[in-house]
């Protein structure tokens, strides 16, 4: 028999692979949604990151979108969508978002491990945001990863 530690390991593996692959389906669904529908499954706010995306990549800045409102930071990120392929930036939320989870099974009990994260990559809500193109992942990877650095007491890192 294995060790509960180790079973604990196995079963937050196949929780974050099972999320991999729902994350995936989600995404080519959304591709194709907004391919044959007017109402589309991808947030305006994508479209005005990946133009403000596309000012960064021409050197400019993203505030030369008249509509462009956020930090220019959120440019950077959608910099895929202009360099690789339009849905790059929405896989990359999707990696974000299996990212914290990895991180909040570092947070919990070992025991508890493969709940956490189940409750945080599975949750139908979040993947719907990560898929969409919104980019509030960010912010939830950004503060596990604070948690995870003062746990292990890397305040600089933490900051």
């Amino acid at each position: 028999p294995l060790r509960p530690g180790l079973r604990q390991s196995m079963n937050t593996r196949r929780v974050v692979c099972l999320s991999a692959l729902i994350h995936g389906v989600v995404f080519a669904y959304s591709h194709w949604h907004d391919q044959h529908y007017a109402v589309k499954y991808t947030d305006i706010d994508h479209a005005v990151f990946t133009d403000g995306a596309s000012f960064v990549a021409q050197g400019q800045c993203p505030y030369a979108r008249a509509t462009y409102r956020y930090s220019p930071l959120f440019a950077l990120l959608y910099l895929p969508n202009v360099l690789w392929f339009a849905g790059s930036a929405k896989l990359l939320l999707s990696v974000a978002n299996l990212l914290c989870g990895v991180l909040a099974a570092q947070l919990v009990p070992a025991e508890k491990a493969w709940q956490a994260v189940a409750l945080l990559v599975w949750h139908p809500i979040i993947i719907y945001v990560s898929t969409r193109g919104y980019s509030d992942i960010i912010i939830v990877l950004f503060v596990l990863l604070m948690l995870f650095f003062l746990e292990r007491r890397r305040e600089v890192l933490a900051a």
